[in-house]
């Protein structure tokens, strides 16, 4: 027949590993069990009774304490994303200014995409970039509104999104030549090739303006996305013009002195189609 003791020992050992799962907090409740004699069962008992209710509660709280710091660690994340925006464009010498073209452009960024979460940075941000030939030395003065994104992923992934945007060749000497060469293609009625040079123009202003911002802001943010980090994070651009829009042109004449004719334009939408690149750095 088994011995009494040896039964209640075997009974309570498999009663504590079923209420812990914390190995540590079972050896300590054994060790102050084995302490007790046999006629203080009932102490036993309120002791295993007592020691789950301590387990419980510190298994509650460690879980609590996890998802505090998971939360303070992303919004950590959120603000130190947004910070970085800003000292971009303040090292871009961006300012805050109205558009140059009477562009009356449709908002292609209306809605978020799925699982993301938007916020307009500012609107209306006033930018001269530098552009590679055949328009060197000729530089682009390009407006545009600013978004920044953050998507709900098990990875973190950021975005920045260009919305609205113009482009004007920056007035002075360097431009001339261009603004020349187009105020002849008008003069000439050569309509349709004048509007592929300044299509031609905003294209190339749209993609050194998306490479200058993303290499400052990813330079910015080395330390927050590095490669090779687990989990994965991401950083991309997305940008957003109109697919469908007129180029109204018209020749100024300015009586000085000096005298001078001045080729002007504005670009207004025939439509709601829009057209999204996405890059990453």
């Amino acid at each position: 027949m088994m011995n009494y003791s040896l039964f209640i020992h075997l009974q309570l050992k498999f009663t504590f590993m079923k209420l812990f799962k914390n190995i540590e907090y079972f050896y300590f409740c054994r060790s102050i069990i084995i302490r007790l004699s046999n006629k203080y069962l009932s102490k036993i008992y309120i002791t295993l009774f007592i020691c789950s209710l301590f387990s419980q509660s510190c298994n509650k709280d460690g879980s609590i304490t996890t998802a505090t710091t998971n939360q303070n660690q992303h919004q950590l994340s959120l603000q130190k994303f947004e910070q970085s925006i800003r000292l971009t464009l303040k090292q871009l010498n961006v300012t805050q200014g109205i558009k140059n073209s009477s562009l009356i452009e449709y908002n292609c960024f209306t809605d978020e995409p799925t699982g993301a979460h938007c916020t307009l940075q500012n609107s209306a941000l006033t930018q001269t970039i530098s552009l590679p030939a055949p328009y060197s030395p000729c530089r682009a003065v390009v407006t545009y509104d600013l978004w920044w994104c953050y998507h709900d992923s098990n990875n973190e992934i950021f975005s920045i999104v260009f919305d609205n945007f113009s482009a004007y060749p920056e007035p002075g000497s360097d431009c001339q030549s261009l603004l020349d060469d187009w105020l002849d293609l008008y003069n000439n009625s050569d309509y349709e090739e004048l509007d592929a040079e300044i299509e031609a123009f905003t294209k190339a202003a749209i993609n050194a303006l998306e490479e200058i911002v993303m290499q400052q802001l990813t330079y910015n943010n080395r330390n927050t996305f590095p490669c090779g980090a687990t989990p994965a994070k991401y950083l991309s651009s997305d940008f957003h013009t109109q697919l469908c829009y007129s180029i109204c042109a018209k020749v100024v004449n300015h009586a000085g002195p000096p005298s001078y004719d001045e080729l002007v334009w504005l670009e207004t939408e025939c439509g709601e189609a829009c057209c999204k690149s996405v890059s990453a750095p």
